[in-house]
């Protein structure tokens, strides 16, 4: 009986062997050296994620400024006019969009003597616009958009380059540091949404 736990105390003290350390250090060194790999990846797609949900926050932003939030008005408080919200953004390489009132309800985002006023610039921290699909057409990394709501019509006024009247605009952005992309739809009716491509 003594001889028998003599030999169960010898294995308990045993411990591990050198090949076993090694065995089980180089299955914790591959496991930790796959997941430090796919951190930036996993960095810039939530970065994505989360740029592409502002973007269509902010757009939603300018529909609601323009259904009834704000509205323009004159010394006597009477409301002389009732402006359009909108969005302009240009495609290529862009790291900036910004939301403006049109004053006149001219759709368009007008600059100089006539210009429109800039309500608050975003800036995209590490994705840019890359480009713009418009009416289900890729019309590439040019041009412009803007999309202006107009009260009571919660509805989208889409122009690409000036030309409106478009029921359906899909803003492209993707990240700098990877292929990753991620697209905020716009259509006439109103609708706002976000599609993950990949």
């Amino acid at each position: 009986m003594a001889l028998v736990l003599r030999k169960k105390i010898n294995l308990a003290e045993r411990g591990f062997t050198m090949l076993e350390m090694l065995v089980v250090t180089a299955i914790v060194l591959i496991m930790s050296g796959i997941i430090i790999a796919y951190i930036p990846q996993f960095r810039d797609r939530s970065s994505l994620d989360l740029v592409a949900q502002e973007m269509a926050l902010n757009i939603r932003s300018a529909q609601a400024f323009a259904s009834g939030g704000r509205v323009g008005g004159s010394d006597s408080g009477f409301i002389d006019s009732i402006p359009s919200y909108g969005i302009y953004m240009t495609a290529g390489d862009v790291s900036r969009f910004f939301m403006f009132t049109d004053e006149d309800n001219s759709k368009f985002y007008e600059e100089g003597d006539d210009a429109d006023s800039v309500f608050e610039n975003y800036d995209l921290q590490g994705v840019y616009i890359k480009e713009f699909i418009v009416d289900d057409e890729n019309v590439g990394d040019g041009g412009t958009v803007e999309i202006t709501y107009t009260r009571p019509s919660l509805q989208a006024n889409i122009c690409y380059n000036n030309d409106c009247g478009k029921n359906k605009v899909e803003i492209v952005l993707q990240g700098r540091r990877s292929d990753v992309t991620r697209t905020v739809g716009v259509h006439n009716n109103g609708q706002i949404s976000i599609y993950s491509n990949q």
